[in-house]
């Protein structure tokens, strides 16, 4: 079921948790909702200044385990990039673009 309307839905727990992980607001119009998507952005974010200091870049590898979570968030931020770009709808904000350039993301990779 939906938990948040109560109704029935073919969505599972685990793409539910899967969109949580890259920042889905599944109410946009809900101030809460808004505050966990930066939460969850912020603590990717945070793993990939991680990453990035450990590795010397900001370029995340396909590859399984641990990191393949970063890096599928990884790519979601290029594809926000672009869609905002292209003046779409998107999460990517200028704060978080100016956050992700400022540790040297590379958008085009």
């Amino acid at each position: 079921q939906n938990k948040r309307k109560g109704k029935r839905t073919r969505m599972t727990e685990e793409r539910q948790l899967k969109l949580e992980e890259i920042g889905f607001v599944w109410d946009a119009s809900d101030k809460i909702g808004v505050q966990r998507n930066d939460e969850g952005w912020m603590r990717m974010f945070e793993e990939l200044m991680e990453y990035k200091e450990k590795h010397g870049d900001c370029l995340v590898p396909n590859k399984n385990g641990d990191i393949l979570k970063l890096r599928r968030w990884v790519s979601t931020q290029r594809q926000q990039y672009q869609n905002k770009k292209k003046g779409k709808t998107t999460q990517m904000t200028d704060e978080r673009i100016d956050k992700l350039e400022g540790i040297g993301f590379v958008w085009d990779a």
